[in-house]
């Protein structure tokens, strides 16, 4: 009998009798429908693909963004939300249309123009907050809000950060969605395949994801196993561009207020397929990293008061050269942790939800050894939009230096347009130039120098140089101080003197670029005494610049604090070559690991 019930079917239910006869019983046709359906919900690669397939197509995601982040923009911005919600819709409304008939030069004139007199128009008037219209339709508002819930205390509508303040990140964003609007509609195409061809060839990352995945690679899209900068590149459906993924990207609420930047078509990606770079355990660690730098600021606010010295600015003129040294290194670390913080904070948060977005502060903000090498570690997705929206959009990487003083003019009146961060701008794009002439100028004396060890022969040999001129081997040609020096460290010095020799000059234009750094933050972030502040103590109205702290410190220097100075900055530029030699190391080994274009 139990032989008979295990060979029936499973659309049948099998008894037993009292008299020991099986009966068989037959179940209606919507159980059967009912049990295939569950088999197949309970199938996990079906449930899977039904899910990816469900957030591919759906508008539930960026609708639940959206409507977050009005409702996170109205508890910020209070009753003057309706101020950067105009400006948003009309940035979409406007340049949707415009793409569609505007060559790329005029678009970009246009775009370009317009956000940069906007920006600048709403940092002087400090969001038209002021003005007679702007104050009408706020009362209106609140008149309106009262009338009908008939309390206005209950209201949650208090201004709680101005909203000028926050449009400079909303700026950045209108103006990626624009860019990258134009490009799926006129050359997706040519984006696709180079973004699929560059990454494929050489991107570490990529292949590190598709590693991680190869266990689901069935069950996960292809577009899982893509790093960031992928799925920036790589220009989506024009359909994609629609205003609730345009309203979801601007108003993300974990990156709406600073950061970290994304651009459209990275979001839009991230939202129909989630990241998979970052697992719950390595999540886990990341916050616990977030936690270890909020212990670490809190305990250098305890002992060292940064921004109480700040407020009272003229306290600094009175320091010692040693007090102010050491004020402006603190200063640097309390800008840095404080920044990492908030960056990491709001990183982890829209990794929790799927979105990545670049690591900003990825190193400490005294290893460096370049000014490229600092902003792109020191704010790191700010660095990869302007190289996608700028750089390359504007001459190209070939010709990068041509656009450098505007981009650092556009970073100074983007952060504030005053006049110590437009010096601020001049100063870093004059050390931008001068690292690019001598990079230049050391990248040809360096091939040549490899060219002269190269062809140095040993004694009594007969050079390939000395043959193909046609020269007597013994009548040696007259040659420049470089080919001396080559052929002398090719014959004298071991590989490993000659690659410290060669960490030694790059430690050398490390320390000038660290000094440079230094004066010319110095410039930028001047330190302006409060009027309030200066008037309530009752001291001289005179403000203490950052100009002065610097003649003062030029003034009273000494000849140990010199030596102190470069030993530091030696020590600084030391370990930051050997770190870029060892993350370039591993590079190599991971690309030669994953059989990548070297």
């Amino acid at each position: 009998d139990n032989t008979a019930c295990s060979s029936l079917s499973a659309s049948s239910e099998c008894s037993v009798s009292l008299d020991g006869h099986v009966k068989v019983w037959a179940p209606p046709k919507w159980l059967d429908k009912l049990r295939s359906r569950a088999r197949a919900l309970g199938s996990p690669s079906a449930a899977q693909r039904r899910c990816t397939a469900f957030l591919q197509r759906s508008w539930i995601l960026p609708a639940f963004y959206t409507i977050a982040g009005v409702v996170f923009v109205i508890f910020v911005h209070g009753p003057h939300v309706f101020l950067p919600l105009l400006i948003i819709i009309a940035n979409y409304v406007i340049f949707s249309r415009l793409q569609r008939w505007c060559p790329y030069w005029l678009f970009m004139v246009i775009m370009w123009s317009t956000h940069v007199a906007l920006l600048y128009l709403i940092e002087v008037n400090e969001g038209f907050e002021q003005t007679y219209w702007v104050q009408y339709c706020t009362l209106s508002i609140l008149s309106s809000l009262t009338a009908i819930l008939g309390d206005a205390e209950v209201l949650p509508l208090e201004q709680r950060m101005r909203w000028s303040v926050a449009f400079r990140m909303s700026t950045l964003r209108l103006i990626a969605f624009n860019y990258d609007l134009w490009e799926a509609t006129h050359a997706a195409a040519r984006a696709r395949d180079r973004a699929t061809a560059k990454h494929d060839a050489g991107c570490v990352e990529c292949a590190q994801l598709r590693e991680q995945n190869a266990a689901s690679a069935a069950a996960l899209p292809a577009e899982a196993s893509r790093c960031y900068k992928y799925r920036t590149e790589y220009a989506r459906d024009p359909a994609d561009y629609n205003f609730l993924n345009y309203a979801a990207y601007v108003l993300f609420p974990p990156l709406y207020l600073a950061g970290p930047m994304s651009s459209f078509n990275a979001f839009v990606s991230h939202m129909r397929v989630p990241s998979t770079s970052m697992p719950l355990r390595k999540m886990a660690r990341y916050a616990f990293g977030i936690l270890r730098i909020y212990i670490t600021e809190y305990t250098l606010l305890h002992f060292v008061h940064i921004p109480c010295l700040g407020s009272y600015a003229f306290v600094i003129l009175r320091m010692t050269l040693l007090e102010q040294a050491q004020f402006l290194f603190y200063m640097l670390a309390y800008l840095w942790l404080k920044f990492s913080f908030i960056w990491k904070s709001s990183r982890l948060l829209a990794m929790f939800s799927g979105i990545k977005v670049p690591d900003d502060m990825r190193r400490c903000f005294d290893n460096t050894l370049t000014v490229r090498d600092f902003w792109r570690d020191w704010h790191a997705s700010f660095h990869l939009w302007i190289e996608r929206y700028m750089y390359i959009p504007m001459v190209g990487r070939s010709r990068n230096a041509l656009s450098v003083l505007p981009i650092f003019l556009f970073i100074a009146v983007w952060h504030d347009p005053a006049l110590h961060l437009v010096k601020w701008a001049v100063c870093i794009a004059a050390m931008f130039e001068a690292e690019v002439a001598v990079s230049v100028c050391f990248g040809w004396a360096a091939a040549a120098f490899r060219r002269e060890m190269a062809a140095a022969a040993p004694t009594g040999a007969v050079s390939d140089a000395a043959l193909d001129s046609g020269r007597p081997a013994n009548c040696a040609p007259r040659r420049s101080l470089l080919a001396r020096l080559a052929r002398l460290s090719a014959r004298r010095l071991s590989p490993l003197a000659q690659s410290w020799v060669y960490r030694q000059c790059r430690v050398v234009a490390g320390m000038t670029t660290v000094f440079g750094l230094i004066v010319a933050n110095l410039v930028g972030f001047s330190m302006q005494n409060a009027v309030a502040t200066v008037e309530k103590h009752g001291l001289p109205s005179s403000g203490t610049d950052a100009d002065d702290v610097i003649k003062k410190a030029f003034h009273s220097i000494t000849p140990l604090f010199t030596l102190g100075l470069i030993a530091f900055m030696y020590s600084v530029s030391a370990l930051a070559a050997m770190d870029r030699d060892m993350a370039r190391q591993q590079t190599s080994y991971l690309k030669l690991l994953y059989r990548l274009k070297q």
